[in-house]
């Protein structure tokens, strides 16, 4: 960028701006902040891919069966049911409650190998506070 910002600013006459010179170069500063975390694990990243597996798959079911209860429900009563219903709302709130709360604890286990709930201190960190 120094290339062009100079030139153009001791000059008269403006620059003219070649993009497949300047971007190329502006993409070399983030990859090497990408090489470095990744080669010297600077965070966490492990750690974090699995917490974001973990609520991407929770997600998916969580829709799952708010579609599987839409469709079930309007089977079950020959009745086409809107998902804005308040009663199916409900409903799926329920079963929010009653069946996903374990499913994330373990898509947590299996994708960490631990029993460390997302957003939730590992056992030995929550004894040291004690």
């Amino acid at each position: 960028m120094i290339f062009y910002l100079l030139p153009t600013a001791f000059s008269n006459t403006p620059q003219e701006f070649n993009a497949s010179i300047y971007f190329p170069l502006l993409i070399l500063f983030p990859l090497s902040i990408t090489y470095a975390i990744l080669r010297y694990r600077l965070l966490d990243v492990d750690r974090l891919l699995a917490n974001v597996l973990t609520y991407i798959l929770t997600t998916g079911v969580a829709l799952m069966v708010f579609y599987g209860l839409v469709t079930a429900l309007s089977l079950v009563i020959r009745q086409t049911i809107r998902p804005d219903n308040p009663l199916l709302v409900a409903l799926y709130l329920l079963a929010l409650v009653l069946g996903l709360t374990p499913c994330g604890g373990l898509f947590s286990v299996s994708l960490t190998g631990s029993s460390t709930v997302p957003g939730r201190l590992p056992p030995r960190v929550e004894r040291s506070f004690e």
